[in-house]
């Protein structure tokens, strides 16, 4: 997925103390190497927690984390009461995923994958106790905190944890980011994208964005994109990390959805358009609210610096860019 490591926008309202009491709160599931370095964005301002079942991983985590605003906790993310529907022995299932080329590795390396590559400790993986399951909505009221984004990355559970956020999801948190197969059942616990968009597009969200990972068969292996046996250059596809966020700028969006963001909500989100290399998506934001935004952000200054360089690599404001557009759209064709 396409992420901008220089935020403008992002870094000067975390500069002028626009989150100072009211921090960007992200909530990290499978946090196995710690935050993505692109929440770090927020510094000060970014508060967050972790779950992971890998409990030395979690600790040292805790140990060097810098952040006070920033915790850890040793827990699988689950759902008490899961949804009911056909067995999956009924249906049919197109894994193919143990005859790829990263399970040949594991099986002639005698690999425990989650011990080499997750816990960075090697000190033993050592596993969460089940008793000690979260379920997120039931966290969050016994926690009062409020929550903006969510990221999931379970390797195959991210349904589940889904599933127990639902509370927070269709109130709270203006996106998310998850991890997702596209082979599978159906089956409503299946992790595959069809259940997954229905998931999100049920409670007001659609996909802005998605990375796709090709795994090639253990017949004929291709390249690793990475120096560890993962996703292949070449393959079928198999999973993808997928953006979900709420496109407020929807016409009656959220009258239809019983929600009125505040000017932080949505300038949080326009954050997270920019970090994620949306920044046509982000501009949206401040042009369709801009009386909301305007008592706590200069628009026209936050519109600038969302804004590129024109073709001809001139930086030039907003409004003069979009001019420039308008009179020379040609200048935007490929090639000119």
């Amino acid at each position: 997925m396409r992420l901008n490591w220089s935020p403008h926008l992002t870094r000067h309202l975390v500069a002028t103390g626009v989150f100072a009491d009211d921090p960007f709160s992200l909530v990290d599931i499978g946090c196995s190497g710690g935050l993505l370095q692109q929440w770090r964005h927020f510094g000060g301002q970014l508060q967050a927690i972790g779950f992971d079942p890998l409990v030395r991983e979690v600790e040292r985590l805790n140990a060097v984390e810098e952040n006070p605003r920033v915790e850890y906790v040793a827990a699988r993310v689950g759902c008490h009461a899961k949804p009911a529907g056909p067995a999956s022995e009924n249906l049919f299932d197109s894994t193919s995923y143990l005859r790829c080329t990263t399970m040949r590795v594991v099986e002639l390396r005698q690999m425990n994958y989650a011990a080499t590559y997750f816990d960075q400790t090697h000190a033993g993986c050592e596993i969460a106790a089940e008793a000690g399951m979260v379920e997120l909505d039931e966290y969050f009221r016994q926690q009062h905190r409020n929550v903006d984004f969510l990221k999931t990355d379970t390797d195959g559970f991210d349904i589940e944890a889904l599933w127990g956020a639902r509370e927070i999801v269709s109130s709270e948190v203006v996106g998310a980011a998850v991890e997702l197969q596209f082979q599978g059942t159906r089956a409503p616990g299946s992790n595959v994208f069809a259940n997954v968009e229905r998931y999100f597009h049920e409670l007001g969200y659609s996909l802005f964005a998605i990375d796709p990972k090709l795994h090639s068969r253990a017949a004929l292996p291709k390249m690793f994109r990475w120096n560890q046996p993962a996703d292949t250059h070449e393959g079928q596809v198999h999973w993808a990390d997928a953006l979900f966020l709420r496109d407020v700028c929807l016409t009656e969006y959220e009258a239809r959805w019983g929600l009125r963001l505040s000017a932080r909500k949505l300038l949080k989100l326009c954050c997270v358009h920019e970090i994620h290399g949306l920044e046509d998506c982000a501009a949206e934001i401040p042009l369709r609210f801009r009386e909301r935004i305007a008592s706590v952000a200069n628009v026209d200054h936050c519109l600038n610096l969302l804004t590129p360089p024109l073709p001809d690599g001139r930086k030039v404001s907003h409004r003069e860019y979009i001019d420039f557009f308008e009179k020379n759209v040609e200048a935007f064709y490929s090639g000119k």
